[in-house]
């Protein structure tokens, strides 16, 4: 007897479309702009554009590779459960399975390697009563399915599927609801992502001001802000409020990355794509600030 469920491309690139497509519009937004008539003459700039939103929608398609496929199969006496970041096999025989729908001890806490999306959890977390697990679940726009758990060997999967009743019938274990365990000895788990969001909050905002203080007294009382393609200054600005953009851009970040460890479960992989992002504004700003000097020393 084999049987099981398993994702496919579309509907897993349907899932993260929505998220995609906002700097997609971004883009087309900017490239249309270029063909306003003052601006006709920017044609690098509508080139660069193009070739951005071309390579990124490219991205777009290559992302739900990684996801196609993933869901479970029994087949037999055996389990085998791929979140689209790793597999896990059981023997039936071996497998403790209980459902734990309503259970607020399984409830996914923290997202540490994973996707997330409206109808899609798939991946490593770790959960409610801080146990870390092995996630699939996949609830479609037409129907919600109940949540199982199978652990063997300090190994814990939760599944949750159309055909799942059928998988716990074929493992021989009447469905059940169990108490819910303990949620305060490791409930400081989900905290982390919230604590790792600030700390890189803090640090960009920190690292920022320090590098405006460090070039304010070199700095003109106007400085550029923006760089035309050739390189040369097309846009300028008081520099006692030009020195408050770096700080605010690692700020808003920071916020970024609180709203996502915020969120349901908390996406502690999120929060680690702040990272170099806020490293890029760190390095674009000591460019910016290079070129002033530079500009004003000749």
């Amino acid at each position: 007897m084999t049987f099981g469920f398993h994702i496919s491309y579309w509907t897993v690139f349907g899932e993260l479309a929505p998220y995609l497509a906002i700097p997609a519009a971004i883009m087309l937004v900017l490239l249309l702009g270029t063909f306003i008539p003052r601006q006709s003459s920017r044609r690098a700039v509508r080139y660069l554009l193009l070739g951005l939103l071309v390579l990124f929608v490219g991205f777009a398609f290559l992302i739900p590779l990684g996801q196609a496929g993933a869901g479970w199969t029994y087949a037999a006496g055996q389990i085998r459960v791929n979140t689209g970041y790793g597999s896990v096999v059981f023997a039936a025989k071996r497998v403790t399975a209980r459902w734990v729908t309503h259970n607020p001890g399984y409830q996914l806490a923290l997202r540490t390697d994973g996707t997330g999306a409206a109808h899609l959890q798939a991946g490593r977390f770790t959960l409610k009563n801080g146990v870390p697990a092995n996630v699939f679940e996949y609830q479609s726009a037409t129907g919600r399915y109940p949540v199982l758990a199978l652990s063997s060997h300090r190994t814990l999967v939760l599944v949750s599927s159309p055909g799942v009743e059928r998988l716990m019938g074929a493992l021989h274990s009447a469905p059940q609801v169990v108490a819910a365990p303990p949620l305060s000895s490791r409930r400081a788990s989900e905290a982390i992502a919230l604590w790792t969001a600030g700390l890189v909050g803090i640090l960009g905002v920190g690292a920022q001001s320090a590098m405006a203080v460090h070039f304010r007294p070199r700095l003109p009382a106007d400085m550029a802000v923006h760089f035309g393609v050739s390189g040369n200054p097309d846009r300028t600005a008081p520099t006692s409020r030009a020195l408050y953009m770096g700080p605010a851009i690692a700020l808003a970040l920071g916020v970024v990355g609180l709203v996502v460890a915020w969120g349901a479960p908390a996406n502690l992989t999120g929060v680690l794509f702040i990272v170099p992002v806020q490293g890029f504004m760190l390095l674009a700003m000591y460019w910016m600030y290079r070129m002033n000097l530079r500009s004003a020393a000749s």
